[in-house]
Formats: C-alpha cells, structure tokens, sequence
C-alpha cells in the first residue's frame, strides 16, 4: 500500500490515541514513508496533518 493510501486511512479515524497508535503499529518503513508524504505534501497546520506534526518525532519515526 501506498503512503498515500495508508495516510488516507489514518486521517478518518477520528480519536487522536487510535490514530496514534494505528500509526505507530506501521513497520518502520512504512512510518518514514507515511511521514515523509504529510510533511511534504499535506498542509501541516490543520487537521490530522497538524496533529502528526506536532507529535511525530523523526528519530524514532513515532509519534508521541
């Protein structure tokens, strides 16, 4: 599956812990993948784009 596909996925699901913790359960490939599709081409100050933002850490590739 794309990045594009599992970040459409990820962005319905309404509770914040739910869609922290579907993303955190993504190989870690994947998670970079994902990662790198919002913060170059989704606006990063509203929605669920804001909230990966802000939590995502690029280290571990997690959020937090």
């Amino acid at each position: 599956m794309k990045a594009e596909e599992i970040w459409s996925i990820l962005s319905t699901i309404l509770d914040e812990g739910d869609f922290i913790q579907a993303f955190n359960a993504l190989e870690e490939g994947k998670r970079k993948e994902v990662a790198e599709h919002v913060l170059t081409h989704c606006n990063v100050f509203s929605g669920k784009a804001a909230v990966f933002s802000s939590r995502y850490d690029e280290k571990s590739a997690l959020m937090e």
